[in-house]
């Protein structure tokens, strides 16, 4: 936009400096000072001003530098401008009038033109530094859609694991009831076990104490077997019931 603006300008003020007609006499200059003739684009009215402006101010500074100089350049402007502006300026007058304002035109174009030249390097600096933001940016967005892969990845890895974890613990404290519980059967089977051999061993231990009764008795019978083999018969008689 500032560069459309800037060559717009240019443009402009490249009219005003050589117009059409190479042509200039004392009428026309007369009618463009006291503004009769039609007025020229806003852009270079506007360049115009600035440029005389420029060259008033470079004007100046050259007579306050100068010591030869009593009369300064404004002051020599306005004596030229209010005569042409009455009428009583020589044609020489105007025509040096001219050829200055056309010269500080040209100086003040030449000087935009490096503005111009300037502005057009800034522009093309910022656009180098915009390419390399934009390459800075386009690889820092790669960098993050990479690290967001990488963290994906290990979320999903994270959680495969996870449930890995989560079954063998499940399948362990399964093992682990299913141990405890075969460990209280097997605790019960011993503690009947444990029963049944105290009943065993207290059928046992009285067995052995009725066989040791019945082998006494066995043999008080056989000790009265073999005395009463040795002893001699009765008479019937003697056994007879009154």
């Amino acid at each position: 936009m500032t560069s459309k603006l800037l060559g717009s300008v240019i443009r402009g003020t490249l009219n005003f400096i050589m117009p059409a007609s190479p042509s200039i006499d004392e009428h026309s200059v007369l009618v463009n000072e006291t503004g009769t003739a039609s007025a020229r684009t806003k852009s270079a009215e506007e360049f115009q001003t600035r440029s005389y402006q420029t060259w008033e101010r470079k004007g100046r500074q050259q007579e306050r530098n100068s010591k030869q100089g009593t009369v300064t350049r404004k002051a020599v402007e306005g004596t030229i401008a209010s005569k042409i502006s009455s009428g009583r300026a020589s044609p020489s007058c105007i025509k040096d009038h001219t050829r200055k304002r056309k010269a500080a035109a040209q100086e003040s174009a030449k000087e935009l033109a490096r503005d111009v030249e300037a502005l057009r390097e800034q522009l093309r600096s910022s656009q180098k530094d915009l390419l390399d933001a934009n390459l800075k940016f386009t690889n820092a967005k790669k960098r993050i859609r990479t690290l967001e892969g990488e963290k994906h990845s290990l979320a999903d890895q994270y959680k495969t694991a996870e449930q890995i974890h989560a079954d063998r613990l499940k399948t362990a404290r399964g093992r682990l009831a299913d141990l405890e519980a075969r460990n209280r059967k097997q605790e019960e089977e011993l503690q009947i076990l444990r029963e049944k051999v105290r009943v065993a061993d207290e059928k046992n231990h009285n067995l052995g104490k009725l066989l040791e009764e019945r082998t006494a008795d066995f043999k008080g019978t056989q000790t009265f077997m073999t005395t009463a083999a040795h002893i001699p018969p009765l008479r019937s008689s003697a056994w007879s019931i009154p």
